[in-house]
C-alpha cells in the first residue's frame, strides 16, 4: 500500500471517529498493512514518539470492529530506540496492551496477570501477584510478553515476578482497565500532545471530509457453521490420537462429552472444559469465552459434533494431559448411523446386555432402541444364565411404545445345559410311595397345549395294597367345559361331542379342586408332560390378565419314559401296548378314566419290576447324574438358548433360573436337561452358539467325515445325534468371524475360513433335513463396531489372552447379516437371516412382560378393618375431647385413610404396626425414617414418632388442642411452653408440619416406602417375626446388582493401556470408562430389606431368586432381579440395623430413664449448636465453637460448618440444616 499519515488512513478507514483528533496529533507514517495467515491484521506505523497505551488500544480496538478483524495489531517502528530505564517504564505502561493480545492466545494467563500489578525494576518489569496465581501460570507466559515486545516494538525487556514489597512506578491494571473505561469518551475528544524531539519533523494536516463512506478492503473471509472463534482454512484435519505434545495448531474432529462450563476470573470468563473423541482416541478441551456467549455456546456444545482448531499443549500445571486451547470452532455433520434399509428385515434372537457379568456391554435400553430404529420387528434378551436386563429392556419397549414405536422383546437367556442323562422321574427328591401315587389322564381338542383345550380329566388314587403292590381307590373324573366346540376328529377319538360338555364345568374350578385333592402325592402319566402341559395351560387361562394361575408342578413319573428303561424289546410303548404285554385291561381307550386306571396298574407293574425304594431310584436305574454330578466340575457343559414364548414360559424361565443358581450352580448356573424336560412348556429352545451341542455334533461329524460336507451330514443322521437334534426348536449359525479363533488352534482340525463355511452349510442342511428353522445370529456382545475396544478391556480384565482378537460381535443390519453369510448363497442366506428368526419371533406373544403389572402387596383380610380401628381409637385418646376430635384432625385421618385403605396399602401399615409393637415389647425402640413420617395414620399406629400436624399444643390430661395460628413455627417442638386453658395442666408441644402427600403422592396412590430402624441386635430377630408372619416360601431378602462406577472402570481402562504399555490421555480413559459403567460384576443383598409375595402367589410370578454373589454360605436367599426394579410391585420392607437403638435400650437400662419421656427439645441440648458451656468445655476451645462432634449426622466436617454459619437455635433449623447437608 501507499503510505500515508496515521490520520489519513483512519480517515479513510474510520470516516468521523471521534479518535481523529487525538491521531491527528501524532508525527507518524503508515508504511505497510499486511494479513497474518492466523487472519491477525498487522499496521506499521513509523512514530517519532511511541503511541500512549490508552489510545493504542482504542485504535487496535476500533479497526477490530470496523473491519471484522479477530485481531489487529499496530506495529510501532520509532525513530530513536527506547533503552534501559525508558524501556522499562514503557513496558510497563504498555501492560493492558500486552494483556489484551495475550488475552487472544491464553485467555487464562491473562485473567490472572490482569488481578497484577506491573511495575519498572532494574533490569525488567516486575510483576506482583498472589501466590495461588504465580504457582499456576506458567512461565511461558512471561517469556511470550517479552517476545511480544520484541517483535512488535523492537523493545527489549525480561518480566519476572516481584516479591512482596512494594514496586515503584507499578500499573494496577484492575484500576487501569476500570479507569480507561470510564474515561473512553474524554480521552477521545481530547488532543494528544506528543514532544516532537525531532526539529525535522513536519506535521501532517488533517485532509478535507470526505462525501462518502468507503469500505477498507481487509474484510476477513466467513466460514460456514462457525460457532465461535476463527479457523484457518489452510488447517488440514488429522485423526486425535496423533496428537502430542509438539502438534501446534492442529484441526481436529468429533463427539463432544463431559461438557462443563464455571465462571472465573471473578465472572469476567466463562471456562467451557470438555472432551471431544473421534473414537480413535480423545483429549480434553478448554476454551475461554465472555459470558455473555455461555448460553449460545453451552447449546451448541451440548452433545454435538464439532470440527475445532486447537492449540495442543501438554498442561502441566493441571491435569497432567494433553490439552487443547480451543481457537476456533464450527460445526460439522457426524457420519451418517448405520440403518437397517432392507425391504425384508430380520430378527436377532441372540443378544448379551451389560448383565452378561463382565462379558457384554450393551445397555439393554440401547439394545431395544437400536433395533426398533432398524425397523426390527423384535429383539431377543439372552444374557449368560441371567435375566436381569429384563426390566430396563421392558420399560424401554414400553417407552418406545408411547413413542409410538412397536418393537416385540422376547425375553430368555443362554444357559448352561448339562447332560443328566434320561430320567423317568421329576421333582421327586427321593419320595417314597407310602401314601400312592396319582394316576392321571386328559382327553384333548389337540396335541398342542398353548392353543387346543381340555375336555376331560381324571385322576385316580392307588394306594399301596399291603403286598408290595397298588390298587386303585378315590378318583375324580371331570368332564369340561372349553368354550368352543369340539372338533369331528376329537369326538371320533375320544367319543365327546361338545353336546355332552354343555353343561360341564368350566376348566378353572375342575382344577382347583383337582390340584387341591392331588396335595402333595407323585402324579403318574403316560407321556406325561403331554398331560402336565394341558394342566398348566389351563390354569393359565384366568378372568384377569393379572389373577393368580393355577399352577401344577407335582412330582411326577413318565410311565412311558419307564416302560422304554425297562421293557427295552417291546418296539413300541404305546399305553394300550404296554397294558396288554403287562396283562392290564384297558377297555374304552382314549377316554380319561379308563387310561388313567391302565397307567395306574402299568406303573404299578413297573414299580414291582424295578425293585425301586423310592422315585430317585428310578432314575439312578436309569443312569441319570444326582446334583454332585451336575455341579461336579469335570461335567461337560454345553450352551443353550431358553426364549419364554408366553407367560407360562417366563415363569417356567424363572423356576429354571432359580434352580440353576440355587441347587446346581458350580462356576456358572447349570441347567440340567431333565430340569429343562419338566419346565419346559411355553419355552423355545435353540442351538445357541459354537459352544452349544448342536455345533460341537456338526464339527465332530465334519472331522471325522475328513471335512466333507455331504458325507458328514450322513454321520448326522446317527441315532444320538438326531436325539440331540430333535431336542432343539431352532437351529443357529453365526458370522464366520465368530468362530475364527478356530482357526487359530492348530489342534483344531480346522485349517481355513471355506471349514468355517463348510460348518455352517452342515448345520443349515441338518436343520432342513429335520424340519428345523435354523437361524442367523450374530451373538451380539455390543452394539457398534467400535465398541469392540470396550469388550477388549473387560477380556484382559480377566485374563484372556486372545482379548485383543475380538470377533466382531455387533449388531448387524440385514445386509451386513447377509453378507455375513453369502457363503450359503442367496436362497439359503436368506432363509436363516431373514425367514427363520421371523418364523421363531412369531411363536412369541406379544404381550409377556417381566412381572405382571401393577401392585400386589400381601393380603391380611383383617388389615384394613384393624388399621382403622386403631387410628381412630388412639386418636381418640390423644385428641379427643368430650368424644370429639378437632375438624383438622378428623379431616386429615379420613384422608389419609381414604388414600392408605382404598390402594390397598392398609396391610403394609398393619404389618410394620405389629413389628414395631413387637420390638417395643422386647425392649427396643424403633426409629422410622423416610417418608413415612408425613402419615398421620402411621403415627397413631406407632410406625412413626413424627407428628406431621401443623404445629400445636395438646393437652394430655383434657385433650384440649390448640393449633399455631401465626404461621411462625416450623415445627411444634420450638412452640412455647403453655398451660392448659382448661386445666392448667403443662401442654405437649408437637407437629412438624408435613403435608401427606409425601407419603403417597398427590394422588394417594405411590407405593410407599417404610423404612424402619431397628437395633443392630434386634434386626434378625425382626426378619425372623416376618418369615414366621408370612412364611419362609414368600419372604425373601432384596436382591442388589453390583456394577462397575465409575472409578473402579478408568481403573481397569487404565490397567489395559499400562498393560499394552500405551499411552492414553484421561480423556480417552474416561470415554471409554463410560461405556463399561454398569456393566455387572456381582450381585448382593439389601441390608435391610424383606421382600414379601402374597400368598396366592409365588415369587416366581415375579423374580428368580439365587443366592447372593452366587454364594450359599449363609443360606441367605435374594430377588434375582434388583428391588429397585420391582420397587412399585411388591412390597419391601426395610428392616434395618442401627446403633442408635441399641445404645439408647443400653443408656435406659444404666441410667433407669425413659427414653421416651426425654423432652424435645431440651435447651441445653440445643445449645450445644452454639455453645460448648453445657458440656463444661468454656468458649472458644472448640474449632468450630459448637459441641455437635459426637452428635450423629452433626459432627461431620461439612455439617459442622453449616452449624457454625448458622448458628441453629430452633429444632425446626436442625430439620433444615439436615435436609440440606
Amino acid at each position: 500500500m501507499a503510505e500515508a499519515s496515521l490520520l489519513t488512513f483512519f480517515h479513510q478507514v474510520l470516516p468521523g471517529s471521534r479518535l481523529e483528533q487525538a491521531v491527528a496529533r501524532v508525527n507518524s507514517l503508515v508504511s505497510g498493512l499486511t494479513v497474518r495467515k492466523n487472519g491477525c491484521l498487522h499496521l506499521k506505523v513509523l512514530l517519532d514518539q511511541p503511541l500512549e497505551p490508552g489510545l493504542l488500544c482504542q485504535l487496535e480496538e476500533a479497526l477490530e470492529k470496523e473491519l471484522e478483524a479477530d485481531e489487529v495489531v499496530i506495529r510501532q517502528v520509532m525513530n530513536r530506540e527506547l533503552t534501559g530505564a525508558d524501556s522499562c517504564r514503557y513496558a510497563v505502561s504498555l501492560a493492558p496492551w500486552l494483556l489484551r493480545h495475550l488475552w487472544k492466545q491464553d485467555a487464562l494467563a491473562a485473567s490472572l496477570l490482569q488481578q497484577g500489578r506491573f511495575g519498572a525494576g532494574d533490569n525488567c518489569v516486575k510483576i506482583q501477584l498472589d501466590d495461588a496465581s504465580r504457582q499456576v501460570l506458567p512461565q511461558d507466559n512471561l517469556e511470550w510478553l517479552s517476545r511480544y515486545l520484541d517483535e512488535h516494538l523492537s523493545i527489549q525487556v525480561a518480566f519476572c515476578f516481584a516479591g512482596q514489597d512494594g514496586l515503584d512506578g507499578a500499573c494496577d491494571l484492575a484500576d487501569y482497565a476500570r479507569k480507561l473505561s470510564q474515561s473512553h469518551a474524554h480521552q477521545a475528544n481530547q488532543a494528544y500532545t506528543v514532544q516532537n524531539q525531532d526539529a525535522g519533523a513536519q506535521m501532517v494536516p488533517a485532509p478535507a471530509p470526505r462525501e462518502a463512506k468507503q469500505r477498507a478492503p481487509y474484510r476477513r473471509v466467513k466460514q460456514e457453521n462457525m460457532v465461535w472463534g476463527r479457523i484457518k482454512p489452510e488447517l488440514k484435519r488429522v485423526p486425535i490420537e496423533s496428537l502430542n505434545s509438539e502438534t501446534g495448531i492442529a484441526l481436529i474432529e468429533g463427539e463432544v462429552f463431559d461438557l462443563d462450563v464455571r465462571p472465573v476470573s471473578n465472572g469476567t470468563l466463562e471456562l467451557f472444559k470438555f472432551s471431544l473423541t473421534d473414537y480413535g482416541s480423545s483429549v480434553n478441551c478448554i476454551l475461554f469465552a465472555k459470558p455473555a456467549e455461555r448460553s449460545r455456546l453451552e447449546e451448541a456444545l451440548t452433545d454435538a459434533y464439532i470440527r475445532l482448531a486447537a492449540e495442543i499443549s501438554f498442561d502441566a500445571q493441571y491435569s497432567k494431559d494433553l490439552q487443547a486451547r480451543v481457537l476456533g470452532v464450527q460445526a460439522a455433520e457426524r457420519a451418517p448411523l448405520r440403518h437397517d434399509d432392507a425391504p425384508r428385515k430380520r430378527i436377532e434372537l441372540h443378544t448379551h446386555t451389560k448383565m452378561s457379568a463382565k462379558d457384554a456391554v450393551c445397555d439393554p435400553a440401547d439394545l431395544v432402541r437400536m433395533a426398533a430404529d432398524f425397523g426390527h420387528a423384535a429383539v431377543a434378551i439372552t444374557d449368560h444364565g441371567v435375566v436381569q436386563a429384563f426390566p430396563e429392556a421392558a420399560k424401554a419397549r414400553e417407552d418406545l411404545k408411547k413413542a409410538g414405536k412397536e418393537i416385540k422383546v422376547i425375553y430368555g437367556l443362554e444357559g448352561y445345559l448339562v447332560d443328566d442323562k434320561a430320567a423317568v422321574a421329576w421333582m421327586t427328591e427321593d419320595a417314597g410311595l407310602d401314601d400312592g401315587f396319582i394316576a392321571l389322564d386328559v382327553e384333548t381338542t389337540g396335541l398342542n397345549p398353548a392353543a387346543d383345550r381340555l375336555i376331560e380329566v381324571a385322576a385316580v388314587h392307588f394306594v399301596p395294597d399291603g403286598q408290595g403292590g397298588f390298587q386303585p381307590g378315590d378318583r375324580r373324573v371331570h368332564l369340561v367345559n372349553p368354550g368352543i366346540p369340539v372338533s369331528p376328529q376329537s369326538e371320533a377319538l375320544t367319543g365327546i361331542s361338545t353336546a355332552m360338555l354343555a353343561g360341564a364345568s368350566s376348566p378353572l374350578p375342575v382344577l382347583t379342586e383337582l390340584q387341591s385333592w392331588i396335595g402333595s402325592r407323585p402324579v403318574v402319566a403316560h407321556n406325561a408332560f403331554f398331560d402336565l402341559g394341558f394342566l398348566r395351560y389351563e390354569g393359565r387361562r384366568t378372568p384377569g390378565e393379572t389373577d393368580p394361575a393355577i399352577k401344577f408342578n407335582p412330582p411326577l413319573v413318565d410311565s412311558l419314559a419307564l416302560s422304554r428303561l425297562l421293557l427295552p424289546d417291546l418296539k413300541r410303548h404305546k399305553l394300550g401296548l404296554v397294558a396288554e404285554h403287562l396283562g392290564v385291561n384297558l377297555d374304552h381307550a382314549h377316554r380319561a378314566e379308563a387310561d388313567a386306571l391302565a397307567c395306574g396298574h402299568v406303573f404299578a407293574a413297573l414299580w414291582q419290576k424295578s425293585g425301586a425304594g423310592t422315585l430317585g431310584d428310578l432314575n439312578r436305574l436309569a443312569g441319570q447324574l444326582d446334583q454332585d454330578g451336575v455341579t461336579d466340575h469335570k461335567t461337560p457343559v454345553s450352551h443353550i438358548i431358553l426364549l419364554a414364548a408366553d407367560p407360562l414360559g417366563l415363569y417356567h424361565l424363572y423356576r429354571i433360573v432359580s434352580a440353576s443358581h440355587v441347587t446346581y450352580f458350580h462356576s456358572r448356573p447349570r441347567i440340567p436337561r431333565s430340569l429343562l424336560e419338566y419346565f419346559r412348556h411355553g419355552l423355545v429352545v435353540g442351538g445357541a452358539c459354537e459352544a452349544g451341542e448342536i455345533f460341537q455334533q456338526a464339527l465332530k461329524a465334519y472331522l471325522e467325515a475328513g471335512r466333507q460336507v455331504p458325507e458328514a451330514l450322513k454321520l448326522l443322521g446317527r441315532p444320538d445325534s438326531l436325539a440331540i437334534g430333535r431336542f432343539y426348536d431352532y437351529f443357529e449359525i453365526q458370522p464366520l468371524t465368530n468362530n475364527a479363533f478356530y482357526l487359530r488352534d492348530p489342534q483344531s482340525g480346522l485349517t481355513g475360513e471355506e471349514d468355517l463355511c463348510n460348518l455352517n452349510r452342515l448345520i443349515y442342511a441338518w436343520g432342513k433335513k429335520l424340519k428345523k428353522p435354523v437361524c442367523a445370529t450374530c451373538d451380539v456382545h455390543f452394539l457398534d463396531p467400535r465398541d469392540a475396544d470396550l469388550r477388549r478391556i473387560l477380556m484382559t480384565d480377566m485374563g484372556f489372552e486372545d482379548a485383543d482378537l475380538q470377533a466382531e460381535l455387533y449388531f448387524r443390519t440385514t445386509r451386513e447379516m447377509l453378507d455375513a453369510f453369502a457363503c450359503l448363497g442367496d436362497e439359503a442366506a436368506e432363509d436363516a437371516v431373514i425367514a427363520g428368526p421371523k418364523a421363531i419371533a412369531a411363536r412369541i406373544a406379544a404381550d409377556v412382560r417381566p412381572f405382571p403389572e401393577g401392585s400386589f402387596p400381601p393380603l391380611i383380610a383383617s388389615a384394613a378393618d384393624d388399621v382403622r380401628d386403631l387410628t381412630w381409637s388412639q386418636a381418640r385418646s390423644l385428641y379427643g375431647r368430650d368424644g370429639v376430635l378437632p375438624e383438622l384432625v378428623r379431616q386429615r385421618i379420613e384422608r389419609e385413610l381414604e388414600s392408605i385403605i382404598d390402594n390397598g396399602f392398609a396391610v403394609m401399615d398393619y404389618i410394620a404396626h405389629k413389628l414395631v409393637k413387637k420390638s417395643n415389647e422386647d425392649g427396643y425402640i424403633v426409629g422410622s425414617r423416610g417418608s413415612v413420617g408425613s402419615s398421620f395414620v402411621a403415627t397413631l399406629c406407632g410406625i412413626t414418632e413424627v407428628n406431621p400436624l401443623p404445629p400445636h399444643h395438646v393437652c394430655p390430661a383434657c385433650h384440649e388442642t390448640l393449633f399455631d395460628q401465626t404461621g411462625t413455627y416450623g415445627s411444634g417442638y420450638d412452640l412455647p411452653e403453655r398451660s392448659c386453658p382448661h386445666c392448667g395442666t403443662t401442654m405437649l408441644r408437637e407437629g412438624q408440619d408435613i403435608p401427606f402427600e409425601t407419603f403417597l403422592g398427590f394422588n394417594g396412590d405411590k407405593q410407599p416406602d417404610i423404612d424402619l430402624n431397628f437395633s443392630g441386635e434386634y434386626q434378625p430377630r425382626a426378619h425372623k417375626y416376618i418369615e414366621e408372619m408370612f412364611g419362609a416360601s414368600h419372604t425373601f431378602r432384596a436382591g442388589t446388582i453390583g456394577s462397575y462406577a465409575e472409578k473402579n472402570a478408568q481403573a481397569i481402562v487404565r490397567k489395559y493401556f499400562e498393560s499394552k504399555e500405551q499411552y492414553a490421555t484421561q480423556a480417552e480413559i474416561n470415554r471409554l470408562a463410560r461405556g463399561l459403567i454398569g456393566v455387572k460384576r456381582t450381585t448382593g443383598q439389601h441390608p435391610g430389606g424383606i421382600v414379601v409375595v402374597p400368598r396366592e402367589r409365588e415369587v416366581f410370578d415375579f423374580t428368580p431368586v439365587q443366592y447372593p454373589a452366587d454364594k450359599s454360605v449363609n443360606g441367605t436367599v435374594t430377588t434375582h432381579f434388583d428391588f429397585n426394579a420391582l420397587h412399585d410391585t411388591i412390597l419391601k420392607l426395610d428392616i434395618l440395623g442401627h446403633d442408635d437403638p441399641t445404645m439408647l435400650k443400653m443408656l435406659g437400662d444404666l441410667t433407669g430413664v425413659d427414653v421416651a419421656r426425654i423432652p424435645i427439645p431440651d435447651p441445653r441440648v440445643m445449645s450445644l449448636f452454639q455453645s460448648t458451656e453445657a458440656l463444661g468445655i468454656p468458649e472458644g476451645k472448640s474449632p468450630d465453637n459448637c459441641a455437635t462432634l459426637g452428635l450423629p449426622e452433626m459432627g461431620t466436617f461439612m455439617a459442622r460448618e453449616m452449624i457454625r454459619e448458622t448458628r441453629p437455635s430452633r429444632f425446626y433449623d436442625l430439620v433444615q440444616l439436615m435436609g440440606l447437608s
